[in-house]
């Protein structure tokens, strides 16, 4: 009795060949955010107070004073969307401006004032909030804060390779890199 074989069909095995790649590059993908990511930890995220001008203090708060911070500045009377309406106004005022048949410098400057005046009062309002809330900290929480402000503040930073920050960071540490990784698994 003759055996009879089966042959698999050509579009069979380029769509194997087609899920293979992605599956690599899939595993690479997660292979390498979590190297960046035991290796130079996580990133702080100041995105939305960044727009307020609290600057590192924004990563620096735990994730209650955070919240708390941004409710209250939620609640102030220039609320997000009146932040965000002011800033469509200043937009089309600026294209208004510059699309203009005849330029007028006066105006430009006027606009570039008026939106100084607007970000002095946002950042006023923000460090008012900031200033209460840590003024109601324990010593203990002001100190976190300080230590998360100092890391932040060094995260990442280029130059100084002696800092104690900055250990593990450079493409001289490699090693110290690989380390670090390898421990975690």
């Amino acid at each position: 009795m003759e055996k009879v074989k089966f042959k698999t069909p050509l579009w069979v095995k380029i769509l194997l060949v087609i899920s293979l790649c992605l599956n690599m590059i899939i595993v690479g993908l997660a292979v390498g955010a979590a190297y960046k990511w035991f290796v130079y930890g996580p990133v702080p995220i100041h995105q939305y107070f960044g727009s307020v001008g609290l600057g590192g203090f924004s990563g620096s708060l735990d994730k209650i004073d955070r919240d708390q911070l941004k409710l209250q500045l939620a609640n102030r009377k220039d609320s997000m969307d009146e932040i965000l309406r002011d800033a469509q106004q200043e937009f089309e005022s600026l294209i208004s401006i510059l699309s203009s048949d005849s330029f007028d410098k006066e105006a430009l400057d006027d606009h570039f004032a008026n939106q100084r005046q607007l970000s002095l009062n946002r950042m006023e309002t923000a460090h008012s909030l900031l200033s209460t809330q840590i003024a109601n900290m324990t010593p203990e929480e002001r100190a976190g804060v300080a230590e998360r402000m100092q890391q932040g503040f060094w995260h990442g930073r280029k130059g100084d390779r002696f800092n104690k920050h900055s250990k593990g960071r450079y493409k001289h540490d490699k090693d110290s890199d690989k380390d670090r990784f390898w421990k975690f698994w």
